[in-house]
């Protein structure tokens, strides 16, 4: 378990993650759907629970930014490795301030507002795909270039799913979550199987 889970910090943010996850759906509007539903409905404007995702988007951002700073100066980490997770954590925190439309109200939302969190998104997803992208050009073996590599295209088809299938989405987006906590607690930082970097 130790060498499968090479940065254990990380598990901390995702464990925060799902947890605030699991709170928003069980406090979340009853027309929610919480199997095909986008998760970024639960913290849409004028929602009162949104605050629940919300907190959510902006603590697991946060903790990712952090616990890679003192990683970056602890392990003695390449900046193209630092930078796309920074980026990732900004990203993922502005979604949680700029907040999604939904369909669960009949007050008027702000489109710009949506627009901009749907930019933010695409920005933290795009952040995560090229942090695997610099991972399998580092790699110093197949075994590590086969890890990132794999992962990164199941990402991406992930991601074109759910640009293809917009009444079931939220599947493809909670495998994308999926694929990314998997990465970032197994092979993200790791540029040879065994794990040692240097």
């Amino acid at each position: 378990m130790k060498r499968l889970i090479h940065y254990p910090a990380y598990i901390i943010p995702i464990v925060f993650f799902v947890v605030m996850v699991i709170l928003a759906i069980s406090d979340a509007p009853i027309l929610f759907n919480e199997y095909v539903d986008p998760l970024s409905w639960l913290g849409g404007q004028e929602l009162v629970q949104g605050w629940l995702m919300n907190s959510g988007w902006i603590g697991f951002g946060a903790m990712m930014i952090i616990i890679t700073i003192g990683y970056h100066y602890h392990e003695d980490w390449s900046s193209a490795i630092t930078y796309p997770l920074i980026a990732f954590g900004m990203s993922v925190i502005f979604m949680g301030i700029w907040k999604s439309d939904h369909p669960f109200t009949t007050m008027a939302l702000n489109l710009e507002e949506a627009n901009e969190h749907m930019m933010f998104y695409g920005i933290a997803i795009g952040s995560i795909v090229l942090g695997m992208m610099v991972h399998l050009i580092l790699s110093k073996d197949k075994k590590s270039r086969l890890f990132h590599g794999v992962l990164m295209g199941v990402l991406i088809i992930e991601v074109v799913l759910i640009w293809m299938t917009h009444s079931i989405d939220g599947i493809f987006e909670r495998m994308l979550w999926i694929t990314i906590f998997i990465w970032l607690s197994t092979w993200m930082g790791r540029v040879t199987s065994n794990g040692y970097n240097r």
